[in-house]
């Protein structure tokens, strides 16, 4: 899927809500290809049928690749869990409690708090 490398590099999103996975649906044959992150030299392809044999379940995006870019790592850094983590171990709980509603505040609410991942069930193809 060449041709699709070019639009997803030219229309992803950085910065603080940067685009997480890109991906394309081949309803025809069945077909889905996932690129992680802003790696889009690195394609998963999934077949649904073969998928959704395996039952329902919940995988992490980044699982199915053999590599994380950079962008990804920084990316994963600077994550809310990276920084509660961090003030923790540096300022104490109280600290890192206070710095989570601070941030809860600041943060427009996401439509899905697991965005990075797949949830595979019958229903996809429905």
């Amino acid at each position: 899927m060449p041709c699709y490398n070019v639009l997803f590099s030219a229309t992803h999103a950085e910065g603080n809500y940067p685009t997480t996975y890109s991906n394309i649906y081949d309803l025809k044959n069945g077909e889905v290809y996932v690129y992680n992150f802003h790696n889009f030299e690195d394609v998963v392809k999934l077949n649904l049928k073969e998928e959704l044999k395996k039952g329902k379940r919940i995988q992490e995006v980044s699982s199915l690749f053999p590599r994380i870019t950079n962008a990804h790592r920084i990316f994963l850094n600077r994550s809310a869990k990276a920084i509660l983590y961090n003030t923790t171990t540096k300022k104490g709980v109280e600290q890192a409690i206070k710095e989570y509603y601070e941030m809860k505040k600041q943060t427009p609410p996401l439509k899905s708090a697991k965005s990075s991942q797949l949830l595979l069930t019958k229903r996809t193809i429905l």
